[in-house]
């Protein structure tokens, strides 16, 4: 019966199996090796969790829970559907969703895991990661340290049977640097020291609060769909910078307003645009009423406080208008 190994992630997690003396990642029911670290209920009562769970974060926000990872040993709670749950409760969940997946793809039962956790997780950080396996139907052999593995891996592919390193963990909600000592097949933490309040979730808060100022819009006063929808956004960003070399802001004012364009947008009406019979929407830019008298558009006009557009020149609208307005260059 094999043992497979689990990288518990507050972002994303993910499980592999050894191999003929090789890591081997184990695909999600959707092809994927990341299943992402988000917990959502749904209007049956049925529990949802990786990417599903993922989309209903902007859909469902008060049924849905990610970074949760944040909290275990602590006695916070999560209220999903009226339903109060542990960090430990949503980690069991990822956890038993990773285990089905190692099933199907391994065609036998799956009881025995290893977990990675941060080096700097105390005692009951590190229960809670044990009592969510169990939770998960997983007897968890061994808690591992994430910089040993680092360590280990690193040694491994570069053949050198021993050596220092510094592991430099940042992710999704923490940040973990350490310097790891490897020799005669032992790995020793030398030091550890980080931030486990400090990950890709508070950048993504601070570009959205950024974003918020700019526009005069208030981040705490949203509702939690449209701080959800946000969010999502900014996630993209530092993406879209490094392969596109897009602008960022310009990215996260296009991409919200193509795809959650009910966020910050009136409902359009559908109307015939009189010239050529084609079909146009009208809309009052209720969150940027000044769009409505400036903004220029391929495909759109301007007639007195109306934008007329077709609706896939949403982010057109907006990426004009903010490009004339503050001198901004996205370069293709």
């Amino acid at each position: 019966m094999a043992i497979i190994g689990i990288d518990l992630g507050t972002t994303n997690s993910l499980a592999c199996v050894c191999q003929d003396g090789k890591a081997v990642l184990i695909p999600n029911s959707l092809g994927k090796n990341l299943t992402p670290s988000v917990v959502s209920i749904d209007e049956n009562g049925e529990i949802c969790v990786g990417a599903v769970a993922k989309e209903r974060l902007i859909s469902h926000p008060e049924a849905t829970a990610a970074s949760f990872k944040r909290y275990m040993g602590t006695n916070k709670a999560f209220t999903l559907s009226g339903k109060d749950f542990t960090p430990q409760d949503l980690s069991s969940f990822v956890l038993r969703q990773l285990k089905e997946d190692a099933e199907r793809y391994l065609g036998e039962e799956v009881t025995e895991a290893v977990i990675s956790v941060p080096a700097y997780f105390n005692d009951d950080q590190r229960y809670a990661t044990k009592e969510a396996g169990r939770l998960a139907g997983i007897h968890v052999e061994r808690l591992v340290n994430e910089p040993s593995s680092a360590a280990l891996t690193a040694s491994r592919l570069s053949g050198e049977e021993e050596g220092s390193y510094l592991v430099f963990d940042f992710g999704g909600g923490t940040l973990d640097v350490s310097v790891v000592d490897y020799f005669d097949n032992v790995i020793e933490i030398v030091a550890v020291s980080g931030d486990n309040r400090l990950g890709g979730d508070d950048f993504d808060e601070v570009i959205a609060r950024s974003f918020c100022a700019h526009h005069q819009m208030d981040y705490d006063g949203m509702d939690r769909q449209k701080r959800a929808a946000l969010l999502a956004v900014c996630i993209l960003i530092p993406v879209t910078i490094h392969r596109q070399r897009e602008n960022g802001r310009l990215f996260l004012i296009d991409y919200m307003a193509e795809h959650y364009p009910e966020t910050f947008f009136s409902e359009p009406e559908r109307i015939d645009k009189e010239e050529d019979g084609s079909i146009v929407y009208a809309l009052h830019a209720s969150a940027h009423p000044e769009l409505s008298v400036t903004a220029k558009v391929e495909n759109g006009y301007v007639e007195g406080e109306r934008v007329y557009l077709v609706k896939e020149n949403y982010g057109q609208l907006l990426f004009e208008y903010y490009a004339a307005q503050y001198g901004w260059t996205a370069v293709w």
